[in-house]
């Protein structure tokens, strides 16, 4: 949640049932359902002010939401941890981490060592101690306690360098997506947009559709591999929207460290069904979007 809540744009969505059902039947955890976990959703929520806009959201997400009505597929506005002062034309203010627990957590005795890079963790007796790298020099921390956070890749590729391999490193799993541009003969699209809320989820968990970020730049990304187009994008960008098909996969990745080398090596296989699904994912998505007025 730290890195997602400071740099991504704080759509939010409670855990799925069936994910944590297969969580906890997989890993035997107990006081796992949906009715255990709704008091620390809940507070969570309440901590986030996680809410939805408070007026219309931006065209470019409107624009999914009309597409889904027309071919009656399932479309809603995912709530967000933002906080509104309820003037007009308020954008919210994104209530990340550092605007909310972290303060707490420093308040309440907590240390943070940024610009420091844990290379290894070992046992140590009854403690774990943690070889890194600071700013100032080289930094131990011994710690009854720890918590692995790195997220889905620096978290096995740290494991691995400390000699935890069992199983570490071999299930990476993600989303495959596929993006477009679309056009309309209309504005969708504003300097300070940011990342419109809704989501199609006619098709999910197999199947998700949404709206990414869609500044100038990110379009003139989307479309390097058409530059016949780059002069459009330029002068006529408010009337376009970068949009995303996005799978759960079947396929698997793999984590491993390289020795000399600061970042890890990650590899990922889509399966035969994983490339269909894309497929259909980009036409299904066209479809959506062609009945929402694209040109």
């Amino acid at each position: 949640m730290v890195g997602g809540s400071e740099i991504n744009s704080g759509l939010y969505h409670r855990t799925p049932a069936d994910i944590l059902e297969s969580w906890r039947a997989g890993f035997q955890v107990e006081a796992l359902t949906e009715q255990d976990l709704a008091p620390h959703f809940v507070a969570c929520e309440q901590e986030l002010s996680v809410s939805l806009l408070p007026e219309s959201a931006p065209a470019a997400s409107l624009k999914l939401q009309d597409g889904a009505t027309r071919l009656g597929w399932s479309c809603l506005e995912v709530p967000r941890w933002f906080r509104y002062k309820g003037s007009n034309n308020d954008r919210g203010a994104r209530q990340s981490m550092s605007k909310t627990l972290i303060p707490r957590f420093l308040k309440a005795g907590g240390r943070l060592l940024p610009c420091t890079r844990v290379g290894k963790i070992k046992r140590a007796g009854e403690k774990w101690s943690l070889q890194a790298q600071h700013s100032t020099g080289e930094l131990q921390v011994d710690s009854e306690t720890l918590f692995v956070c790195g997220g889905a890749v620096q978290s096995p590729a740290l494991l691995r360098r400390s000699g935890i391999n069992q199983n570490i490193g071999d299930s990476l799993q993600l989303h495959p997506t596929i993006k477009l541009v679309a056009k309309f003969s209309e504005i969708v699209n504003t300097a300070d947009m940011g990342v419109p809320v809704h989501q199609v989820k006619e098709f999910a968990p197999r199947l998700s559709f949404g709206c990414s970020v869609s500044s100038a730049p990110y379009l003139a990304l989307g479309m390097l591999d058409h530059p016949q187009f780059s002069r459009e994008v330029r002068e006529d960008w408010p009337r376009m929207a970068n949009y995303y098909a996005m799978i759960t996969p079947e396929g698997r990745g793999t984590v491993r460290p390289l020795p000399g080398f600061r970042d890890a090596l990650v590899r990922y296989r889509l399966t035969q069904k994983d490339r269909r699904d894309l497929a259909e994912g980009l036409r299904k998505l066209s479809e959506l979007l062609f009945e929402a007025g694209a040109v």
